[in-house]
């Protein structure tokens, strides 16, 4: 008689066989969370690091951005309103900051802000491309293995 002995792991690898949709879906929540938080520091450094070109204007602490450059950090307040949201079946960066959207596309008196004609949210979500697909693929791995 052939007597086989099952792993003692057994109904742990069973529960997640059975589970691996969740398991899936929270992997991929969790690193998309982790490249949310990434994408959102690269956007505030693009906005605060670098010299730029543009106008001094009085009263304002740096020199703005001319066009072509990615804008320039002046109050802080387009740094603390960029946001991300992330889950399984979408994910999203922005700025609640009205002014955000006329660096990105521009105004009739201002000429958007793009370098090497990406938005600068686009730019960042390029740059960081790599580490997003290393998230995603560390959470499942994390939750699955």
């Amino acid at each position: 008689m052939l007597n086989i002995q099952l792993p003692t792991n057994i109904e742990k690898i069973e529960n997640k066989i059975i589970n691996s949709e969740a398991l899936w879906k929270k992997g991929i929540k969790n690193g998309s969370m982790k490249a949310g938080r990434s994408i959102q520091k690269r956007v505030t450094t693009l906005l605060s690091s670098g010299s730029r070109s543009g106008r001094k204007y009085r009263g304002l602490p740096n020199r703005s951005s001319a066009p072509g450059e990615n804008p320039r950090t002046q109050s802080g307040r387009l740094a603390r309103s960029v946001y991300y949201n992330s889950g399984v079946n979408q994910f999203s960066v922005g700025a609640t900051e009205d002014h955000a959207t006329y660096l990105t596309e521009g105004t009739k008196r201002m000429e958007a802000r793009p370098h090497k004609n990406l938005p600068f949210f686009e730019l960042a979500i390029e740059q960081e491309e790599k580490n997003t697909e290393e998230y995603l693929t560390k959470g499942v791995k994390d939750e699955i293995c």
